[in-house]
This record gives C-alpha cells, structure tokens and sequence, in this order.
C-alpha cells in the first residue's frame, strides 16, 4: 500500500511540474517587445503652423487647395498651373500665333501665359510624387492648348484664382502625415469675410500632397 501512495504522489507532482507556468522563448519574447504602440496624433505649434502656412501660400502650392480629391492625381490641375504656378513664360509672336490657329480664335482676349511640359512635370513630381503622365494613366489632365512645336502647355488667365491661406490647426500624425485645417479669404472692412475653408493632408517630410477637402466657399461640390 505504501508503495502504491508513493507512486500516485509522484506521477501528480510530475503532472504539476508539467502544467506549470510556461516561460515565453526568445521568438515570443522577440515578438511581444515588437509589439506596436497606439497610434497617435500631435498638435502642431504656432510656429509649425505659420511655417506651414507660408508653404502653402506659394505660387506653386495654393492652386491644390482648390479642388477636393482623396488622391491628389485626381486634383484640378487647371486650378494648380491657372496662374502659371511660379513657371509661367511670355510666348514670342510666332508662339502666339500658333496658340491662336490652335485656339481657334482670333486675338488674345486676356493674358496669355505658357509651360514648358518638362517644368510642368518637375513641379508635379515634386508636389505630389506623379508625373503629369501619371496623372493622365489615372484620368485627369489639363485641358488647355498643347503646342507640340513648343513642347508646352498654352492658356489665357491671370492671378484671379489665388488665395492667401492661413493653417488655423493641425496635426502631426503617427502614419507621417500632416493634417492641416486651413481658411482663406478678404478684408471687407474691419471684418474678415472667409471664403474658402478646407482640410489637406501632407506627407511630413517631403511635404507633397495627399488629400484636400473643400469644407466651405469655393468650389464646394
């Protein structure tokens, strides 16, 4: 009987020994150390924001602030290059010439203005990471005059569509975005009337545009 009472007590203490705690082996260990944190967003400073609103306020940038789009190939690209986009060129007579046979008209009724398409296509890869040709392959491009003899891009406008934004909020997030809350508008007196509000998103270290948008006034869809 004795025996038998040994042996039940050791084949429990061994069961125990068994079920016991587990110890995590280097691979779980490993895994649980690269476990990621909660994502999260930061606010940006007062002077993070004037930065960011200068950069915006650039001949070459504010033009992406005026239509809404969740990526930015699909942006109005007629708003972004309206002005000239700080690359905008005089065109001799002959090329004046050869925009109005193009045209289909018979003078130039405003300003008229030029791109070279490979300055076009630098500031686009710069801004946003897609060559105008990109753009094109998703379906947007610029409907304007196209002067094959030129290589460049034609059109009649002014400084008409240009607003000095202003960065009220934002945030730095955790994915390497910036998301900025920004409105623009005119002096009406001692009164500032807004008239145009928006939300764009920003890669944070190239600054090129994701996203934008329009949350009140212009071109509101």
């Amino acid at each position: 009987m004795k025996v038998k009472f040994f042996a039940a007590i050791m084949a429990m203490s061994i069961c125990l020994a068994a079920c016991g705690p587990k110890e995590s082996t280097p691979q779980e260990q490993t895994s649980e150390e690269s476990m990621p944190e909660e994502l999260t967003s930061e606010e940006l400073t007062s002077e993070e924001l004037e930065n960011y609103s200068a950069y915006l306020r650039g001949w070459d940038c504010y033009g992406f602030l005026l239509s809404s789009y969740d990526d930015v190939r699909e942006a109005d690209l007629g708003e972004v290059f309206y002005s000239g986009a700080g690359l905008a060129e005089r065109p001799g007579e002959e090329a004046v010439e050869a925009y109005l046979q193009a045209a289909g008209q018979e003078e130039v009724y405003t300003d008229l203005i030029c791109i070279p398409a490979t300055k076009m296509d630098e500031l686009l890869i710069e801004k946003t990471g897609y060559s105008l040709q990109e753009m094109r392959d998703a379906g947007n491009d610029l409907q304007t005059v196209y002067l094959e003899e030129y290589d460049a891009y034609f059109w009649e406008a002014g400084d008409t569509n240009y607003l000095s934004v202003t960065c009220t909020s934002g945030t730095e997030n955790a994915d390497g975005t910036v998301t900025l809350e920004c409105e623009s508008g005119m002096e009406d007196g001692d009164d500032y009337t807004i008239v145009h509000r928006c939300t764009v998103t920003l890669d944070r270290d190239t600054r090129r545009f994701i996203s934008n948008v329009i949350t009140d006034g212009y071109k509101v869809e």
